[in-house]
């Protein structure tokens, strides 16, 4: 290592491993590496505070770790992207998807470890619009499983299973169709969907199916069609057991750029688990190199 390093951390993600992170910080880290600690609580302003840790690795050309899940890490990436700012991963969410993705060690001990032995690596990200994404965008039904996992997740903690009961229920009692217009690899193509995905995450996509062979160099696209009661349990089976290319209602497919139209002022959507409206068209693709993560350390 020849930059100290800042902590940028969200206090909510991880429950008690959170708590432990300031202690396992003066344990872990040689004092000639640790720079100053930013902590935010939920509903504190996430920008304010993140544009002083930024402010704070300009001044002492400091790496920016980020300890949370794959929300807080979006978050910081669609600070600077684009920009040389380097920064490292402690995971500490629910999925943690980003840091699977890319070889960062899940335990924090061997995570901060394999941050202090790492270099910064050129990442392609993608992008909706110009706004980055590191897991997946999702339409039509998508944006209303997460606003209802987040309602049970208040209620009853952060955990992967109330986040796939939460969804499963949302989809069952949900019924909404969009009419979308699609551009991609030279064609265009009108259909009717009542959930569109647009994916840049192999662990995502493994989770649902291990036989998904992805290319990150593209975006994977899955469309659901619309379908009955039945079929739709169905579907939810196979999503549960990793069998989801066995179902016949769900089309993918893999573009390097796509745009999608609807007949409305703004689209619900929801960007790495946040929820958000955006103008049509939405613009989809990848920039190469577009952020510096800490890669290609020693994993213990």
């Amino acid at each position: 290592m020849s930059h100290s390093l800042t902590l940028f951390a969200n206090k909510a993600s991880g429950s008690e491993e959170s708590k432990q992170l300031g202690l396992l910080w003066q344990e872990q880290v040689p004092s000639e590496y640790q720079g100053n600690t930013f902590f935010f609580e939920p509903g504190e302003h996430f920008d304010s505070l993140l544009l002083r840790a930024l402010k704070d690795c300009q001044q002492n050309n400091s790496v920016l770790v980020v300890a949370g899940g794959d929300g807080t890490v979006s978050g910081v990436i669609n600070k600077i992207a684009g920009t040389e700012q380097p920064f490292a991963v402690l995971p500490q969410g629910t999925f943690n998807f980003f840091a699977r993705n890319n070889g960062i060690p899940l335990d924090p001990v061997a995570a901060l470890k394999f941050a202090l032995s790492a270099h910064p690596v050129p990442i392609d990200l993608a992008y909706l619009n110009d706004r980055p994404f590191i897991v997946n965008v999702g339409l039509g039904l998508y944006p209303k499983v997460i606003a209802a996992r987040e309602s049970h997740q208040q209620h009853t903690g952060r955990s992967s299973l109330t986040a796939i009961l939460s969804g499963v229920w949302t989809l069952l009692s949900e019924r909404h169709i969009s009419r979308a217009y699609l551009e991609y690899n030279g064609q265009q193509q009108r259909l009717l969907t009542p959930l569109l995905m647009i994916n840049h995450n192999h662990e995502q996509l493994q989770q649902l199916d291990p036989r998904f062979n992805t290319d990150l160099e593209n975006l994977t696209v899955l469309r659901m069609s619309p379908i009955s009661w039945i079929e739709l349990l169905k579907l939810l089976a196979n999503g549960l057991t990793g069998n989801l290319l066995d179902e016949e209602n769900i089309e993918c497919f893999h573009v390097d750029e796509l745009k999608v139209d609807m007949r409305r002022s703004r689209i619900p959507i929801a960007l790495d688990g946040e929820l958000m409206q955006m103008r049509p068209p939405l613009r989809f693709s990848i920039r190469q190199g577009h952020i510096h993560c800490l890669l290609n350390g020693n994993v213990l």
